[in-house]
C-alpha cells in the first residue's frame, strides 16, 4: 500500500519505496490493489509496478481497485460490495497459484 497525492506518488514516497524494494524484492512475486477515496490509486499502482519491474520483481498481472473506499465500505468498516470481494477472493487465490508456479511448490497442501 501506498498513499496516493495527486494523483500518484509523492516525490519522497517514490525514493522509499524504490529504496525498499531495492534488495528485498528482487525477484520476489508482488501483487497490487490500489485503495483510495478518489479513483483507487490507478496511478500509484503503476508507478510502483514500474519501480517493482525494474528491480525484477515478479508482478502477478491481476490488479483490483477499490475507488472511492468510504462508500465501499459498511458503517463497521466491513466492505459491503460482492463483487468487489469476489475479485479480491480471486486475485488472492490467483496469485498463490501464481506464487507456486514461480516457486514449483504447492501451497494449498496442508
Amino acid at each position: 500500500m501506498t498513499p496516493e497525492y495527486n494523483g500518484g506518488l509523492r516525490s519522497a514516497e517514490v525514493f522509499y519505496r524504490y529504496a525498499e524494494v531495492s534488495g528485498k524484492f528482487r525477484a520476489a512475486p508482488g501483487l497490487f490493489c490500489g485503495l483510495s477515496a478518489g479513483f483507487g490509486a490507478l496511478r500509484p499502482v503503476e508507478q510502483l509496478q514500474g519501480i517493482f519491474s525494474y528491480r525484477n520483481a515478479h508482478i502477478y498481472p491481476e490488479r483490483v481497485f477499490l475507488p472511492r473506499i468510504n462508500d465501499l465500505l459498511d458503517e463497521t468498516g466491513v466492505l459491503r460490495d460482492g463483487e468487489l470481494i469476489e475479485r479480491l477472493h480471486n486475485q488472492a487465490r490467483g496469485f498463490v497459484q501464481f506464487i507456486e508456479k514461480l516457486k514449483g511448490i504447492n501451497l494449498r497442501k496442508a
